[in-house]
C-alpha cells in the first residue's frame, strides 16, 4: 500500500518525462563541449613585465617617506589650556587626532576649571602633566589674582552718582563693573543708599565690603536736568493741591495723576506720613517735601470728610447705592456693597460690613456707630419655603434667594444625571454650583426617602450596571471584570481605584457606591 502511494507521488506524465530527458541531454553535451574546448585551446599568458617596474618604483618611494612630526616643544612660559589650539597640543607630543579630541571635549564641557582636569585627559600622560603643571594658569586663577590686587587699589571717598569711569577703575573695580555703573546711571538709575550700590551686577561681596566705608551720598540726590526744572518747594495741602502744583513740586505726571485719583476715591490725608504711602512717591521726594506739608482743618478736607456728610443710622442690607454715597462712601465702594448683596451676601453684624475689602478701616470706624442691622434686618431664613430636593420643580428652586435660572438648570441636570439625589453630597457636587451658595440654601432644603440609584458594586447585575446613566458600557464592563478578578468582593473605594476606569468617573459615582456584600 505504501509503495503504491509512493509511486503515485513521484508519477510524471509522458510529456514531463520527455522534457526531462531532453534537458539532461543538453546539459551533458554542454559539459563535454567545454572540456573538449579547454583541452584543444592554447591559453595565452599575460605579460606583466611593463607594470612590474612601475610597481617596484612606487613601493620604493613609500619606504623612503617618513611620517612628518611636529617638533616637541615643552612650554617655557605660563599658558591657559582653555586657549590652546590643536597645533599647540601637538607640540607637546600629542597626536593630531588626540589633539582634535581635546579641543572637542573642552568646547562641550565648558573648558578646564582646574589643573586636575588636564591630568584627566586620556592623551596626557602622567609624565607629560608633571612637565606642564607648573606652567598652567587658568582664568579663574587670573581672576583671583585681579581680585587680590583690588585690596591694593587706591581708596578714597566717592559718590557713585558722580564718579567717572577712571575714578571707579582707580578704586579697584574692573572695567566691566565700571561700565555697568555708568550704564545704570545713564538709564536714570540713582544710588540713594549703600544697598543700591551693592546690587550692581559684577560687584563681589569682598569688593562691596572694601568700598562701603568710602561711599558718600548727597542728602537729596537729583539729576542735573531735574535740578534746573524743579522750583523751590512751597507749602501745600495734599488734600487740595492741584495737578499743576504737584508737577511744580517735582512730581512726575504719572505720580501726580495717581495722587489725585487716590484722593478722588475717598482717601484723606490726615497727617504728613500719609503722603509717603501714595504709590510713586519716593523716600527722597517725601524727605524733601515733608517740611512744606500743611494739612488743613476738618472744614478744608474734601467731600469724604465727616463735616460735609450727614451721618444717620442705616442698614447695610437695605441701603441703596445713593444712600451709601450720601454717607460718605465713594461711588465704587457703594456699588460694591450693592453687588455683594445681589450675589446673596448678607450683613448679620456690623463687623461683617467692616470685612468688605473695599471698606477702609477709617470708613468703617466712622460709620460703625450708625450701623443698625437689628432694626431692619430681613427675617430669618426659616421663613423661606423648605424644599424637598428630589421633588422640587424649576419654579421652586428659583423661589430661593440667590438661585437663578442658571443655577436651577445645573441642579436639575445633575438630578437627571444621578437619577435623583441619594444624599447631600450629590447635590453639593453639582457642576457650577459654588459651595457658598450650597451652604446658604442648605438649611432651606430637606431630603426625604432617597431614590433607588445606589450601586451595590458587589451584587449588581451586568445589565443593570450597563444601563446606569453615569456609566458607559465599557466602563461598566471594566468594573465587572475587576470585581471578578477580586473574587467577587471589592472591599472599599480605595481598592476600586485599581480598576481600569477613569478617576473622574469613580469620583462622580462615589456618593452612590455601596460595598456591602
Amino acid at each position: 500500500m505504501r509503495w503504491d502511494a509512493l509511486v503515485r507521488y513521484f508519477y510524471f506524465s509522458r510529456a514531463t518525462r520527455q522534457g526531462t530527458v531532453i534537458l539532461l541531454g543538453f546539459a551533458f553535451l554542454l559539459f563535454v563541449g567545454v572540456r573538449i574546448f579547454v583541452l584543444f585551446h592554447e591559453r595565452q599568458a599575460f605579460d606583466y613585465t611593463p607594470y612590474e617596474a612601475t610597481l617596484q618604483a612606487w613601493e620604493a618611494g613609500l619606504r623612503s617617506v617618513e611620517p612628518v612630526a611636529l617638533p616637541l616643544q615643552l612650554p617655557t612660559a605660563p599658558f591657559d589650556p582653555n586657549l590652546l589650539t590643536a597645533a599647540d597640543w601637538q607640540r607637546f607630543g600629542i597626536s593630531e587626532r588626540a589633539a582634535q579630541g581635546i579641543i572637542k571635549y573642552r568646547d562641550k564641557s565648558g573648558g578646564f576649571k582646574q589643573k586636575s582636569d588636564v591630568a584627566k585627559l586620556y592623551a596626557v600622560s602622567d609624565s607629560l602633566f608633571t612637565q606642564l603643571a607648573p606652567f598652567i594658569v587658568l582664568r579663574e586663577d587670573q581672576r583671583t589674582a585681579k581680585n587680590a590686587a583690588t585690596t591694593e587699589a587706591r581708596l578714597f571717598p566717592f559718590d557713585p552718582n558722580l564718579a567717572s569711569q577712571a575714578e571707579l577703575r582707580a578704586l579697584g573695580l574692573s572695567p566691566k563693573v565700571a561700565r555697568n555703573i555708568i550704564k545704570y546711571r545713564s538709564k536714570g538709575g540713582r544710588f540713594r543708599k549703600a544697598a543700591d550700590f551693592e546690587k550692581i551686577y559684577g560687584i563681589s561681596a569682598a569688593q562691596f565690603a572694601t568700598l562701603a566705608p568710602y561711599l558718600r551720598f548727597p542728602k537729596a540726590t537729583t539729576s542735573p536736568q531735574d535740578s534746573t526744572q524743579l522750583e523751590k518747594p512751597f507749602a501745600f495741602d495734599p488734600n487740595t493741591v492741584t495737578l499743576e502744583e504737584l508737577q511744580r513740586l517735582g512730581f512726575k505726571a504719572r505720580t501726580a495723576k495717581g495722587l489725585l485719583k487716590y484722593r478722588a476715591a475717598g482717601a484723606v490725608f490726615r497727617k504728613p506720613e500719609d503722603l509717603a504711602r501714595v504709590y510713586g512717591v519716593s523716600e527722597a521726594d517725601y524727605a524733601r517735601l515733608e517740611p512744606y506739608i500743611e494739612i488743613g482743618e476738618a472744614e478744608a478736607v474734601p467731600v469724604a470728610a465727616e463735616a460735609l456728610v450727614a451721618l444717620h443710622p442705616f442698614d447695610p442690607n437695605t441701603a441703596t447705592q445713593q444712600e451709601l454715597i450720601g454717607l460718605g462712601l465713594p461711588p465704587p465702594v457703594a456699588y460694591g456693597v450693592v453687588r455683594y448683596r445681589e450675589a446673596g451676601g448678607q450683613f448679620r453684624t456690623a463687623a461683617d460690613f467692616g470685612k468688605l475689602r473695599s471698606i477702609s478701616a477709617d470708613q468703617y470706624e466712622r460709620l460703625r456707630p450708625f450701623i443698625d442691622i437689628a432694626a431692619t434686618a430681613p427675617p430669618p431664613a426659616a421663613a423661606a419655603p423648605i424644599l424637598e430636593i428630589n421633588a422640587a420643580t424649576a419654579e421652586d428652586w428659583q423661589a430661593l434667594r440667590g438661585i437663578g435660572p442658571a443655577y436651577t438648570r445645573r441642579i436639575l441636570e445633575q438630578k437627571e444625571r444621578m437619577g435623583g439625589f441619594g444624599n447631600w453630597e450629590m447635590l453639593r457636587r453639582t457642576p457650577g454650583l459654588p459651595d457658598s451658595v450650597y451652604q446658604r440654601i442648605r438649611p432651606l432644603l430637606r431630603l426625604d426617602a432617597p431614590p433607588v440609584t445606589d450601586i451595590y458594586i458587589n451584587r449588581i447585575g451586568e445589565a443593570e450596571l450597563i444601563a446606569h446613566p453615569l456609566l458607559t458600557k465599557s466602563q461598566a464592563l471594566s468594573l465587572l471584570e475587576f470585581r471578578t478578578a477580586e473574587g467577587g468582593q471589592i472591599k472599599n473605594f480605595k481598592r476600586l481605584q485599581k480598576a481600569r476606569v477613569a478617576e473622574a468617573v469613580l469620583t462622580n459615582i462615589r456618593p452612590i457606591l455601596r460595598f456591602d456584600p
